[in-house]
């Protein structure tokens, strides 16, 4: 149960963000994933010299994945109580069996993190998430793809929680782990350049977020084409932008052209009625 899974909005989350957020954490997890298979299936092997002792934490390592899985299908059906107890053991198993620093703990901290959030409780998520990363970060320094689905956990906590200038060092981070993987012409970059660009704007840091929905937008024409629906959402998202700068004429040009695309992709000439 990842952060794609259940990801919630906030009444303050524009309907862009949750694009780009849910975007993210998809891209993430795929991506981390990828990476760390084959570093991790050298640990999860038994030894051939003490068969007996070594299937003793596998078998505890099943049956905490089966009271994961059975928590996260209650979690998905919004059974919080329920789901709570059986994620919470299911930790407790895997940290008992392997130790307080191993990194298959990480998914079964995350998990439980993750119900917090969408029960609203972040202060019981956040330490489970920054024990996550500290234990990834100390097995593949701080740079690795492994460590997007902490991070992008993270960002999304204190988007949601309120706290923006805690969030913003994580989207920062992001971003150059995103153009370092993919390269910083790549269509989920664009994404994560206007999720940066709107928590500029919460953040009332104006400066900041127009050259951020600028190169997002350039991406997103380059990318999925200018008369795209992405492009227009986002032109909407920076002409709000442009009237917070009480720059109106401006404003209404980008409207003007985000109302043509939407006219387009819906089959109608534009000004058709």
């Amino acid at each position: 149960m990842s952060g794609q899974k259940r990801s919630r909005a906030t009444a303050s989350t524009t309907s862009a963000t949750v694009v780009a957020l849910l975007l993210l954490s998809v891209s993430s997890a795929h991506i981390a994933g990828r990476a760390s298979a084959a570093d991790a299936e050298p640990t999860t092997r038994t030894s051939l010299g003490h068969p007996a002792s070594a299937r003793l934490p596998e078998a505890n390592l099943d049956v905490a994945a089966r009271l994961s899985d059975k928590g996260e299908r209650y979690a998905d059906q919004y059974a919080y109580a329920a789901a709570e107890p059986l994620l919470r053991r299911a930790l407790a198993i895997v940290e008992s069996s392997l130790g307080r620093t191993d990194a298959r703990l990480v998914p079964s901290l995350i998990n439980l993190a993750d119900l917090y959030v969408d029960e609203g409780k972040y202060a019981q998520a956040e330490p489970l998430y920054r024990r996550s990363l500290a234990i990834l970060e100390a097995r593949v320094g701080p740079e690795d793809p492994r460590l997007l689905p902490p991070l992008t956990a993270l960002a999304r906590l204190y988007w949601e929680w309120g706290q923006l200038d805690r969030a913003e060092p994580f989207y920062r981070r992001l971003l150059a782990l995103f153009e370092e993987i993919l390269g910083p012409d790549d269509l989920h970059v664009a994404f994560f350049l206007a999720n940066l660009a709107d928590l500029y704007v919460a953040e009332r840091k104006y400066a900041d977020a127009e050259p951020a929905y600028q190169r997002s937008i350039a991406l997103f024409e380059q990318t999925a084409g200018p008369g795209s629906t992405v492009v227009a959402m986002f032109l909407g998202q920076y002409a709000h932008l442009l009237l917070e700068l009480n720059r109106s004429e401006e404003a209404a040009a980008l409207m003007s052209r985000v109302k043509v695309i939407y006219e387009k992709t819906r089959g109608r000439r534009p000004g058709a009625k």
